[in-house]
């Protein structure tokens, strides 16, 4: 059976899972890295990237989140013409779930989000 997992725009709340969910899923490449957040990670990432919205995962199943990710809007100076721009980023999976669907799950909801406020 497929567990549901459920998504929704990250809040203040969500900083501690937040944290957890990145010390917990380190990058599984030739070097492993991952982000240690020593002070509230939802106000260090409302700092650092000025429009940004998150999305959570979660599910019933498991007491944290799953999966997160990032967009981040700003302007861009292209050929002359300032234009808006969005950018996916911070996508991160629990390695106890991955292989679900969840970071697909969490790009269509981050590309819904771009094209919305984008007005595209």
């Amino acid at each position: 059976m497929q567990t549901e997992i459920h998504l929704r725009q990250m809040q203040p709340i969500d900083s501690m899972a937040f944290t957890r969910l990145v010390q917990d899923s380190p990058d599984t490449g030739q070097m492993g890295v991952s982000a240690q957040y020593q002070l509230d990670a939802y106000q260090v990432i409302s700092l650092r990237y000025n429009d940004t919205i998150g999305v959570v995962a979660s599910t019933d199943e498991f007491d944290g989140l799953v999966g997160a990710g990032l967009v981040s809007f700003d302007k861009c100076n292209f050929e002359g013409s300032l234009l808006d721009y969005a950018l996916l980023h911070s996508l991160i999976v629990h390695p106890d779930y991955r292989r679900r669907g969840i970071a697909a799950e969490l790009t269509q909801w981050r590309l819904r989000s771009a094209l919305e406020k984008l007005e595209v």
